[in-house]
């Protein structure tokens, strides 16, 4: 655990200040599926990766988790926020077939936790995503940005607690996205999401339980195909059709909620043509 206490005295204005930033490398997992234009690497390993997603847990206290890409462009994506009480980049597969590699140990990344100590105001945490073609280069970035330009001559002080580890931000109220799988939808031009859940918010659930998704896409349509207990896990899973309607970008969220409010993290995820 590391405590930083910092001051910062801007020479020039700079409109768009990255604080606390933390870098990563995905190069890919064993989900992904070839990009357009580019080819799945052609590598015995089953994954490559330093992190596996960007986490955070908002001001209100909910929980999101954003899967980390290695995409055909750069990406760039934005989690407006207030007073949040934390986000890093994690590493959740922690097996070793998960990579299957002896020598560099992908299993055993550290992940690393930002926790804002006092009031950090309005913003939101960026996440960049940078085309890599190989596993030498920390193509991802994350960072907490504010709302207001940092003006020239003035002075912020910003503190906040750096945890390193294995799952150091753990929070077992919510069920975690254990896994997700996507591949072709069964009407044309549509695609089929399906999340895994695990965790102890629904390991006592029935599965008759009421409960429904939180769902969003910032372009298209996405709906519900399936939701129900896993028998093989004790876990739940949830099936997502989404259908792009000329939509060549969208950003997609899910969420299991019952009648006490939210029972899993926030899936995020960036769908590109």
């Amino acid at each position: 655990v590391m405590d930083v206490e910092s001051t910062l005295f801007p020479r020039t204005s700079i409109a768009q200040a990255g604080l606390a930033p933390l870098t990563s490398m995905y190069y890919f997992g064993a989900r992904d599926h070839a990009l357009p234009g580019r080819t799945r690497p052609d590598d015995w390993r089953t994954a490559m990766h330093d992190s596996a997603g960007l986490a955070g847990q908002t001001g209100r206290g909910g929980r999101f988790w954003r899967p980390l890409a290695n995409p055909a462009a750069v990406q760039v994506s934005a989690f407006a926020d207030a007073t949040p009480r934390g986000f890093g980049l994690m590493q959740r597969q922690r097996a070793f077939n998960d990579f299957g590699d002896l020598q560099v140990l992908y299993a055993c990344r550290p992940d690393l936790w930002i926790e804002p100590i006092r009031n950090w105001g309005i913003g939101a945490v960026d996440l960049v995503e940078i085309p890599t073609s190989s596993e030498y280069n920390d193509n991802i970035v994350a960072f907490w940005r504010g709302r207001e330009t940092l003006r020239a001559g003035a002075e912020y002080s910003l503190t906040y607690r750096m945890h390193w580890g294995t799952d150091p931000a753990q929070d077992g109220r919510l069920a975690r996205v254990v896994d997700a799988r996507s591949g072709a939808g069964t009407a044309a031009n549509t695609r089929v999401f399906v999340l895994d859940l695990s965790g102890e918010a629904i390991k006592s659930m029935i599965p008759d339980a009421r409960t429904w998704l939180d769902l969003g896409a910032s372009a298209g349509k996405l709906r519900e195909g399936y939701t129900g207990s896993d028998p093989e896990t004790g876990g739940w899973r949830i099936s997502l059709e989404f259908e792009p309607a000329g939509a060549t970008v969208a950003d997609l969220r899910c969420a299991l909620v019952g009648e006490r409010g939210a029972l899993s993290e926030t899936w995020l995820h960036r769908w590109v043509a």
